[in-house]
C-alpha cells in the first residue's frame, strides 16, 4: 500500500473513531429548566445593529483563501514529482 493510501486510511479512521457516537435517547434535563420556572424573555439592545458584519466577512474570506493556497501548494506539489512517481512502489 503506498504511503498516501495508507496516511489517508489512517486520517479516515481517527476520524471515524473520534467522532461522537449519536443517542437517540432524550436528556433528562438537557438545559436545567424545572417545570415551575417562568420564562425570560431577553430583547436586543437598541442600538444593535442587524446588517452586514464585515469582520465575520474578513473571517470568512480569510479561511477561504488559506484552504485555495494549500490546495495550489497540493497540486503544484504533485506537479513538481510527476505523476508517474506516485504510482510507483515506495
Amino acid at each position: 500500500m503506498s504511503s498516501i493510501k495508507r496516511l489517508t486510511t489512517t486520517l479516515v479512521l481517527a476520524g471515524a473513531i473520534a467522532a461522537p457516537a449519536a443517542s437517540a435517547l432524550p436528556a433528562s434535563d438537557p438545559i436545567g429548566v424545572s417545570p415551575d420556572s417562568s420564562p425570560t424573555v431577553v430583547q436586543a439592545p437598541a442600538s444593535a445593529s442587524t446588517g452586514f458584519d464585515w469582520g465575520d466577512a474578513g473571517i470568512g474570506a480569510g479561511g477561504v483563501l488559506v484552504i485555495a493556497l494549500l490546495a495550489a501548494g497540493g497540486v503544484a506539489t504533485l506537479r513538481h514529482r510527476g505523476v508517474g512517481e506516485l504510482s510507483r512502489p515506495g
